[in-house]
């Protein structure tokens, strides 16, 4: 164990367990706001988001245009999010970054799509990569 002149390891040394999760669905029908995945730090530990990826598809249309979107919200707020303002077939919205930082014990990440549309269908792609490590 490398302690670095530290009188306890890095967070990387404390018992670090990676953990994905996430949502596909393919053709999903106008909805309200869903939480489609989510997870809550377990107590005694913290997490480090490693990393988020969205990608939002219109797979069919209907006459009358809504808003979907999907968004990654790890407990102090949205910090991801794609939209789709597009009646099109394929069009596309998506993002996704690596190393975005930590969260703490007791806090909530949550994945969510919406689809405001009257008709048509919509791709969703979630995922999040966390690593759990002792406080």
């Amino acid at each position: 164990m490398d302690t670095r002149g530290y009188s306890r390891p890095p967070w990387a040394e404390r018992r670090p367990v990676r953990y994905a999760n996430g949502y596909e669905n393919v053709n999903e029908g106008p909805h309200g706001q869903a939480a489609v995945a989510q997870d809550t730090v377990p107590t005694g530990r913290r997490a480090w988001i490693a990393s988020m990826w969205i990608e939002v598809t219109r797979h069919s249309v209907y006459t009358t245009l809504g808003e979907c979107w999907a968004e990654i919200d790890p407990g102090q707020g949205t910090m991801l999010q794609c939209r789709i303002v597009a009646n099109t077939v394929g069009a596309q919205s998506h993002w996704g970054f690596t190393d975005a930082g930590f969260i703490e014990e007791g806090q909530t990440i949550m994945a969510v799509t919406v689809d405001a549309d009257v008709g048509g269908t919509v791709d969703y792609h979630l995922n999040y990569q966390l690593v759990y490590y002792d406080k």
